[in-house]
């Protein structure tokens, strides 16, 4: 299957340096990876993840964790709206959480809400975290800012508009 980038994709990737013809790639940001993931094709409902990004994700994902430092996977969708490919990545984010000595953050923004479903913990070291939008009237420029801190991942809902953090939204996952 061949698909075509996107303009706007190629200029996200020139303005930070990401050197990649996909729409999954690596990187590597002042010692902590970012594996991001991306649809190669999609139907609205059941957005298309290749068995060949699926193989080169798990395959990331082991490498990172061996590191000792948290991972953050980036995927448009949260785990439940990945259609077919769920229960797939489902299964990689397990795996490498098994083995992780550090927390995997699986971020996601498809749904662009802050509420019940914005912070969830799937174990000791995987993390689902879906962010709030920063478009959308009522809640833009909703956010999270990640700080890493003697072994702690501090996670700080904000409202980044008026730079002032969020109540109720503040975690520390401690590895």
């Amino acid at each position: 299957m061949q698909h075509c980038l996107p303009q706007s994709f190629k200029a996200f990737c020139r303005r930070n340096g990401v050197k990649t013809d996909r729409v999954y790639y690596t990187k590597r940001v002042n010692g902590f990876s970012f594996i991001v993931t991306g649809v190669e094709d999609c139907d609205f409902k059941n957005p298309y993840h290749s068995d060949a990004q699926f193989d080169w994700l798990e395959k990331e994902l082991k490498a990172a964790v061996i590191e000792g430092q948290p991972v953050f996977v980036i995927c448009h969708k949260p785990l439940e709206d990945l259609g077919d490919g769920a229960e797939r990545m489902a299964q990689i984010l397990s795996d490498a959480a098994a083995n992780a000595k550090a927390p995997i953050l699986y971020v996601s923004g498809h749904c662009h809400e802050i509420g019940a479903n914005t912070f969830a913990r799937a174990g000791a070291h995987l993390v689902y975290l879906n962010l709030p939008s920063v478009l959308y009237a009522g809640d833009g420029g909703l956010g999270f800012l990640a700080q890493v801190r003697d072994h702690a991942l501090l996670l700080t809902g904000m409202d980044f508009l008026t730079d002032t953090p969020l109540d109720g939204y503040n975690y520390t996952i401690t590895y």
